[in-house]
């Protein structure tokens, strides 16, 4: 096998690979997409429960099992025999895109950034030249004005 067959081969693997994995991002896509709906559902429902999240494997396992009832183990749910889906209180996790270092959910919702106050910060370190205390000026000065004796 020659240099130049054998980077033919390498660049038809490459391209197979490219492939699937467009395939893979098409495929979470509308996994991810059906989830949002499942998602936007269940906040309809309960709207209390927003914040909680369960995995999707987990949801997955949940709702590929069978139900039995406890009393007299009938089976209530059975996944591959009914036309519906049991739908959890809790909504899913999205799957993380190829190209993604942050999921959507981060992306829908930005982490609480916190405030600092540059004043307060300032007002420690100003002097008053009138009472020579610190964290107030002599315009604001409480002696100086008279309310404090």
């Amino acid at each position: 096998m020659s240099i130049v067959e054998l980077s033919q081969e390498v660049d038809k693997l490459a391209k197979v690979i490219i492939q699937k994995n467009q395939e893979l991002d098409t495929l979470k896509r509308g996994y991810n997409e059906r989830l949002r709906v499942i998602n936007n559902f269940i906040a309809k429902v309960h709207p209390d429960q927003v914040d909680e999240r369960i995995t999707s494997e987990a949801f997955t396992q949940e709702i590929s099992k069978e139900i039995n009832c406890p009393n007299c183990n009938h089976t209530v749910y059975n996944n591959d025999q009914e036309e519906f889906i049991l739908i959890p209180k809790k909504q899913i996790e999205y799957l993380p895109l190829e190209g993604d270092t942050a999921t959507s959910e981060k992306k829908d919702r930005p982490p609480p950034q916190k405030k600092f106050n540059q004043n307060s910060k300032r007002k420690a370190h100003i002097t008053c030249s009138f009472c020579k205390e610190q964290g107030h000026t002599r315009a604001n000065c409480k002696k100086r004005l008279g309310l404090i004796n």
